[in-house]
């Protein structure tokens, strides 16, 4: 069976992002790439538990990175921020 299906079967969601067009390198890979997972399971006729699953959680940290003169923490680059919040805003239900 393939596991996309199979998952899908299991109903876990995968959020899709493609590749920022930019700059590249000889060895950056193309395409999409799965960063995240909502992944939902029935714990009985009533509730329901859900986890929202990152590749890794060093995108919201205050880990700083160098870019050009300056040291910017991960959190600040990009959307980071938006994506954690509104996780937590999923996972709560609220807008």
């Amino acid at each position: 069976m393939d596991i996309r299906r199979e998952l899908q079967d299991r109903k876990i969601r995968f959020w899709t992002f493609r590749h920022a067009p930019g700059e590249k390198t000889s060895t950056d890979e193309e395409g999409e790439f799965k960063i995240g997972a909502i992944i939902n399971k029935e714990i009985n006729e009533n509730t329901t538990s859900t986890l929202i699953a990152f590749a890794n959680n060093s995108f919201v940290t205050d880990y700083e990175i160098a870019i050009s003169s300056q040291n910017i923490p991960c959190i600040y680059l990009y959307n980071n921020k938006d994506l954690a919040l509104n996780s937590i805003s999923y996972l709560t239900e609220k807008q």
